[in-house]
C-alpha cells in the first residue's frame, strides 16, 4: 500500500515546480545502470551514446527508470536485456528501449499507458499499474509522444520521441 501511495504521489507532482535545463541522457543511464548493478539485479543493459536534451533531470531519470526497471522486471530470460538505440532526425530525438522480456501485445499498447492498468497478474509481477502512466505524463510534458512496439515473443520495444 506504501508503494501505491509513493506512486500516486510521484504521478501528480510530474507538473509541479518543474524546472528545466540541460540533461545529459548518458549520464542519467549511466547512474541507472549503476544503481542496477549495486542492487544487484541481474540483466545486462546495453545503449547508444544518447543526446543532451532541455529537460528536468529528475523526471528524466524516472522515466529512464522506470522504463529499464520495467524491461528487466517482465522477463523471464535467463539473462534479462535492455538495449536502447538512439536516433535523430530534423525535428526528433528517437529512442527505442527494448528489451527480451515477456512482451506487450500492441493490441493493449494504449491501456498500458494509463492509470492502474494492469497486464499482467499481480501475483507474478508485482507493481502498482501507475508506472508507465507516469512515462507518458512526463513525455508528454516535454510535448513529445511514447508508443509499443511489440517484437513478436522477443520483448518489447517502447519508442520515445522527444522534440529536438
Amino acid at each position: 500500500m506504501d508503494q501505491l501511495v509513493n506512486d500516486i504521489m510521484e504521478f501528480t507532482s510530474i507538473n509541479k515546480n518543474t524546472t528545466f535545463g540541460k540533461v545529459n541522457l548518458t549520464s542519467t543511464v549511466d547512474e541507472i545502470k549503476q544503481r542496477i548493478t549495486q542492487e544487484g539485479q541481474k540483466g545486462e543493459i546495453e545503449f547508444d551514446s544518447l543526446p543532451t536534451i532541455v529537460a528536468n533531470a529528475k523526471l528524466m531519470g524516472q522515466l529512464f527508470s522506470q522504463l529499464i526497471d520495467n524491461g528487466l522486471k517482465f522477463n523471464r530470460s535467463d539473462v534479462p536485456k535492455v538495449n536502447i538505440a538512439y536516433e535523430q532526425t530534423s525535428q526528433n530525438h528517437i529512442i527505442n528501449i527494448s528489451d527480451n522480456g515477456i512482451g506487450i501485445d500492441e493490441t493493449y499498447s494504449d491501456e498500458a499507458f494509463k492509470m492502474f492498468s494492469r497486464l499482467q497478474d499481480r501475483s507474478v509481477y508485482q507493481g502498482s499499474g501507475i508506472g508507465l502512466a507516469i512515462a507518458k505524463k512526463i513525455i508528454t510534458q516535454l510535448k513529445g509522444s511514447i508508443g509499443i512496439m511489440n517484437n513478436e515473443g522477443q520483448g518489447t520495444t517502447v519508442r520515445l520521441v522527444i522534440p529536438v
